[in-house]
């Protein structure tokens, strides 16, 4: 693992605790990227009536989204060439997004395995 050279830190006691909640934060993004980056999205489809079956909102804009997949499409019919790539930023920001919610460092029971470390602690890594 490369670590920079951290010229404030005197005690190895805490260079070693800053290096195993980078760690720690590292695979709570992992566990975000995949569980919820990969697995979100996909699967909503219209129902027999032509609706999106949950209403949605743009995280940005806050505009309601009322589109779904049609019977018959799939993600990589809808975004084609682009799919892998668009599906991998989705969920690299997706696990990023979720980095700053304490929930998610309490569900993952990280600070447990850590507990000098606070999710705040956690977050700033």
């Amino acid at each position: 693992m490369f670590l920079r050279k951290l010229d404030h830190i005197k005690s190895k006691e805490d260079l070693f605790a800053i290096s195993t909640v980078n760690i720690q934060s590292k695979r709570l993004q992992t566990a975000g990227h995949e569980m919820f980056g990969h697995g979100s999205g996909k699967l909503l489809f219209a129902d027999k009536s032509g609706k999106c079956p949950v209403i949605l909102n743009d995280p940005i804009t806050l505009e309601t989204i009322d589109s779904c997949y049609s019977e018959g499409e799939s993600y990589a019919d809808k975004f084609g060439e682009f799919a892998s790539s668009y599906e991998e930023c989705k969920a690299d920001v997706t696990g990023l997004y979720l980095l700053k919610f304490k929930e998610m460092y309490e569900d993952f029971e990280i600070t447990k395995h850590n507990p000098k470390a606070t999710w705040k602690d956690l977050i700033m890594s």
